[in-house]
C-alpha cells in the first residue's frame, strides 16, 4: 500500500513539472493548439512530456524488480509482460501531444458532468503521501527519486516553503481526480450495458471489453471537440479500438 501511494505521489507531482525545453515558433507562441477554447500552453505541453518520461522511468524499475524477483508463478509473468507492452512506444513529442488533449477533453467532461473534487479527498491522500515520505527508507532508491523529483519541482516552480509545495501538489491531484471520477462513473455505465448484450462474458474478458469501450468513449469526446492546432508538426492520432 506505502508503493502505491509512493507512485501516486511521484505521479502527480511529474504531471505539474515544467520542462525547459524550446520549441518551434507558432502562431500564438504561448498557445500549441487550442481545444474547445482552451489553450494548450507550451508550458502544458513540456509538463505531460515531463511526466510521460518519469511514468516511463518508474515502470522500468519496476519491470527489473520484477525480473529480478525471487517470486515466481503466472501472477508474475502477467505483470511483467503488461509491463514490456506498456514500454513499446517511443515518447515522441506527437505522442506527448496526443496524451495530453485526451486528458483535457476528459477533464472538460467532468467539469460539464458537474463531478467534483472534494478538500477532503485531495487532503487524506496528501497526508498519505506525507505519511509515505516520512517512513520511506532514506537510503533507498524511491526516496532519492522523491527527493530529486520535490527538488527540481520546487527550484522550477520558484517555490520556497513547504506550504507553497502542497498548495500546488493539491492542484495536480485534483486534476486527476477530477478525470478518475469522470472514469469511474462511465465505466460503471458501460459496465451495466456491456453486461446486458452480453450476458455471458465474464472476468478479464468483460473487464477488458469495459476498459476498450471506455478508450472509445475519450475518442469519441475528442471526435466532438473543437481543435485548432498552431503547431503543425503535431497531428490527432485516431486510436478507436474494436471491442
Amino acid at each position: 500500500m506505502k508503493k502505491l501511494y509512493l507512485i501516486l505521489f511521484l505521479v502527480t507531482l511529474m504531471s505539474v513539472l515544467t520542462g525547459c525545453e524550446n520549441k518551434a515558433p507558432v502562431v500564438d507562441p504561448s498557445a500549441v493548439a487550442i481545444i474547445n477554447g482552451e489553450k494548450i500552453t507550451n508550458t502544458m505541453f513540456e509538463e505531460k512530456k515531463k511526466d510521460l518520461l518519469q511514468k516511463e522511468y518508474i515502470q522500468r524499475k519496476n519491470l527489473e524488480r520484477l525480473k529480478n524477483s525471487e517470486q515466481d508463478g503466472e501472477k508474475i509473468s502477467d505483470m511483467i509482460s503488461k509491463l514490456e507492452e506498456s514500454l513499446t512506444a517511443e515518447i515522441t513529442p506527437n505522442l506527448v501531444f496526443n496524451e495530453l488533449i485526451r486528458e483535457i477533453v476528459q477533464e472538460q467532461e467532468a467539469k460539464k458532468q458537474g463531478l467534483t473534487v472534494s478538500d477532503q479527498e485531495v487532503e487524506r491522500t496528501l497526508e498519505q503521501s506525507r505519511v509515505t515520505e516520512r517512513n520511506i527508507d532514506k537510503d533507498s532508491e524511491e526516496y532519492e527519486i522523491l527527493r530529486e523529483a520535490k527538488k527540481e519541482y520546487m527550484e522550477l516552480e520558484g517555490i520556497k516553503t513547504e506550504k507553497e509545495y502542497e498548495d500546488h501538489l493539491r492542484q495536480g491531484m485534483r486534476k486527476i481526480f477530477l478525470i478518475g471520477h469522470l472514469e469511474s462513473m462511465k465505466k460503471e455505465e458501460l459496465a451495466i450495458e456491456i453486461a446486458k448484450e452480453n450476458p455471458s462474458l465474464f472476468g478479464d474478458t468483460f473487464r477488458a471489453m469495459v476498459e476498450t469501450s471506455y478508450q472509445n468513449y475519450v475518442e469519441e469526446l475528442l471526435e466532438k471537440a473543437e481543435i485548432k492546432i498552431n503547431d503543425k508538426t503535431f497531428i490527432v492520432e485516431k486510436r478507436k479500438l474494436h471491442p
